[in-house]
């Protein structure tokens, strides 16, 4: 943490744009609509930054100590699911029992990968 505290955040290489659902956590019920955000993570900081693209909302900070489930499911290749434990940040979203569910949609299978990997680290 010092030497990240010296050198600044540092962004994780993940593709920076993506279309985010929230959904129940069902299994089987599809999410929602989608929507383009902007998404960072910080793994200095443990960090997941969420930016609408839309007039949806205030940006979300999230600790990604927060994430307690992580899938990409089979089909279709290039979307990972995330369940997130309510908590500071999330304000205005729609939980569904104590987390927040959504679905991010990336443009391709390898850029998905890539998020996933990010996210579980």
């Amino acid at each position: 943490r010092e030497c990240a505290a010296l050198m600044g955040p540092t962004m994780a290489l993940i593709p920076e744009y993506l279309f985010m659902a929230e959904f129940s956590g069902v299994k089987g019920q599809e999410p929602s609509c989608s929507s383009s955000v902007r998404m960072q993570v910080d793994p200095n900081y443990g960090i997941m930054r969420i930016d609408p693209l839309s007039p949806l909302g205030p940006p979300k900070e999230v600790p990604l100590s927060r994430i307690v489930s992580l899938s990409q499911p089979s089909t279709p290749s290039n979307v990972v699911d995330v369940e997130i434990a309510a908590g500071p940040g999330l304000d205005g979203v729609k939980l569904s029992g104590a987390v927040w569910c959504i679905r991010l949609t990336a443009p391709d299978q390898p850029q998905a990968a890539a998020l996933y990997s990010t996210l579980a680290l």
